[in-house]
């Protein structure tokens, strides 16, 4: 049975990244860097890349979805969603 691997990409973001006198441009934090990612930039645009198996893409993307449920769950027990102000009219009637 083969394992494929191949390169995973990532999208980063410019507030994503850390900043250092070495590296004024930015670079993935220390724990990024120590689970294997790398950063690679294609003109504007910069990705985290790391080599995985398909099984393991799967649960990257598991792993993503529901840190992104959890953010917003404790964003909406603040109070910070990103409602308009004509949602949250909608929703108070």
């Amino acid at each position: 049975m083969s394992h494929d691997v191949v390169l995973y990409y990532k999208l980063v973001k410019q507030a994503d990244l850390v900043r250092t006198e070495q590296r004024p441009e930015g670079q993935l934090t220390q724990s990024q860097i120590r689970n294997g990612w790398k950063l690679v930039r294609d003109g504007r645009d910069q990705f985290r890349v790391k080599m995985l198996c398909r099984d393991c893409i799967g649960n990257e993307a598991l792993k993503e979805a529901s840190r992104k449920e959890y953010e917003a769950k404790c964003a909406a027990l603040l109070g910070q969603n990103n409602k308009t102000y004509s949602q949250m009219l909608a929703q108070a009637v």
